[in-house]
């Protein structure tokens, strides 16, 4: 499984079309075959952050998200918004269970 948690910085003047923006992303990405977890999330103090703590199955399923549409759309949209993106890997502390 890979995990990540996403943050990005935009002007908050743009944080509501950033917001339904990354919503979008978030109801598409989810419903992709080999998504675990996709959530968007804003920082209650910061109008201009935002968060994506996103697991995928494998690789493969992970860069198959990198390359769909509404991956590309956001990217898009969304990209000249964008101050500040940094990405983290994240490690399981537990052994994850899946549904067969």
């Amino acid at each position: 499984m890979l995990s990540k948690w996403i943050q990005f910085t935009v002007e908050p003047a743009m944080s509501g079309e950033f917001q339904l923006e990354l919503q979008q992303l978030e109801a598409a990405s989810s419903l992709e075959p080999g998504c675990v977890y996709y959530a968007a999330f804003q920082d209650e103090s910061k109008a201009g952050v935002f968060s994506v703590l996103e697991s995928w199955a494998d690789d493969v399923a992970f860069e198959a998200h990198r390359e769909a549409p509404h991956t590309a759309h956001f990217k898009a949209v969304c990209g000249a918004m964008i101050l500040e993106k940094s990405a983290r890997p994240l490690k399981p502390l537990s052994p994850v269970l899946t549904p067969a």
